[in-house]
Formats: C-alpha cells, structure tokens, sequence
C-alpha cells in the first residue's frame, strides 16, 4: 500500500477542520500562502494557529503576517507544521519575525 500522499491529506484535512472551527465559532479566517491562519477567540494557544499544508515561499513574512494577524485578533497561538514540511518555516517560527 501506497502512503506517500497520506501526510498532505492529513495537512489539510487538519487546516480545513480548525478554518470550519473558527468561523462557526465566529472567530476569525484567513489565508496566507500555503497557510491557515485562524483565531477562534478562546483565549489559549491551542485554539488558535497558523496551519501550514504545504512548504511556504517566504517563510519570514508567513511568520509575519501571522504575528500580526494574531495580534489583532488578541489571542496566543501555536505554528501547526507536520515534521519534514517545512523546515524552514519551522526556524523562522523558532527566530520569529525580522
């Protein structure tokens, strides 16, 4: 059995259920890159993420723009990036925005 594809669908299935989480619960959506970003409005970083479904093309500025759309949105959150993605959206997470 073929599993190569298995963590892409696992990736966006997982960014697709929390962008449905977020607006039913009447938080905030919105998309950058290859990334989900979204503020449910409860008040803890689990609820409330950047979503990576695939390598990003700018890295520093997907951190960015996450930065300040949570930031905005007044909640802590959490970078959701599957082992292997995106290393370098991983380290620019780690340093955060320039």
């Amino acid at each position: 059995m073929d599993l190569s594809g298995w963590g892409e669908l696992a990736d966006a299935n997982l960014a697709v259920s929390w962008v449905r989480f977020g607006t039913s619960s009447g938080g905030s959506v919105a998309t950058f890159d290859c990334c989900s970003f979204v503020a449910s409005g409860v008040p803890a970083a689990f609820f409330n993420g950047a979503f990576a479904a695939g390598p990003v093309t700018d890295p520093e500025r997907v951190i960015a723009e996450a930065v300040a759309f949570m930031a905005d949105c007044g909640v802590p959150w959490l970078l959701w990036v599957r082992e292997g993605v995106d290393d370098d959206l991983l380290a620019a997470g780690r340093t955060g925005p320039r």
